[in-house]
């Protein structure tokens, strides 16, 4: 999102390697700065609110939310009117309802870690350009979240 006033971005990526639990991770960090800056906190919650929103366009313009009836929380979001979003179920009942995004144009999910060891490695988020959804079943040893 970008401050309305905003005409100058900057933005880096650095990817450090984690070791931890005897696995060695990839750690990505993203940082933005915008000119002239956005997001001013005032002392009144509401003036910092109103600001906001006189000065953010709305993101949810041509993008699409998974249902809040998925399981845990989880949550996908596609970034285009050509993705879709919705639940997905297991083929198995037992297990609860997981969101899956699909189409072109974008997209992203967040995957809360169940209790319990899985086998593999657990992915908590991730973006895609076609598909972005949480499983429980390993795709090229990784679970939670798996995009294309």
């Amino acid at each position: 999102m970008l401050w309305r006033t905003s005409t100058r971005l900057g933005c880096s990526v650095a990817v450090r390697r984690v070791r931890r639990g005897g696995h060695t991770y990839n750690t990505t960090y993203t940082i933005a700065h915008y000119d002239p800056a956005g997001n001013h906190q005032y002392t009144l919650p509401q003036r910092t609110i109103r600001s906001y929103h006189e000065n953010v366009p709305d993101p949810k313009i041509g993008t699409c939310m998974s249902p809040e009836e998925c399981s845990n929380g989880d949550r996908c979001m596609g970034f285009d009117s050509r993705m879709t979003c919705r639940c997905q179920t297991y083929r198995y009942r037992m297990r609860p309802r997981q969101p899956i995004c699909s189409g072109s144009g974008g997209c992203m999910v967040r995957c809360t870690k169940p209790t319990g060891r899985f086998p593999g490695i657990w992915r908590g988020e991730c973006q895609g350009q076609r598909s972005c959804k949480c499983s429980l079943e390993r795709v090229n040893n990784v679970i939670g979240a798996i995009c294309i």
